[in-house]
């Protein structure tokens, strides 16, 4: 989905906890929600949304490429359709 802002896609757990611990943040919990579809021309998708919540937002990002997305106040970039449902259950429960 080139030039659309996307979450962070990972496979196993244990790449997740290589992303949060090379970019030093500190967690306050993290959260699990229930799986979807996102059904393309070709394929379908399952994601399984995983949310982290930190203790405080770090000083910079380690990556130019990175960006913090605040739902509550979002960033003006292009979304991918199943990126813009992810943003929608995100926003819903805060």
């Amino acid at each position: 989905m080139g030039g659309l802002f996307g979450f962070f896609e990972f496979a196993e757990q244990d790449e997740l906890d290589a992303f949060i611990k090379q970019q030093e943040l500190k967690l306050e919990c993290t959260n699990t929600l229930e799986p979807f579809v996102h059904i393309f021309t070709h394929f379908e998708l399952t994601i399984t949304p995983v949310v982290v919540e930190v203790k405080s937002m770090p000083d910079c990002v380690h990556d130019q490429q990175l960006l913090w997305f605040d739902t509550h106040n979002p960033p003006e970039v292009g979304l991918a359709a199943p990126t813009k449902k992810l943003v929608k259950v995100l926003t819903a429960i805060g």
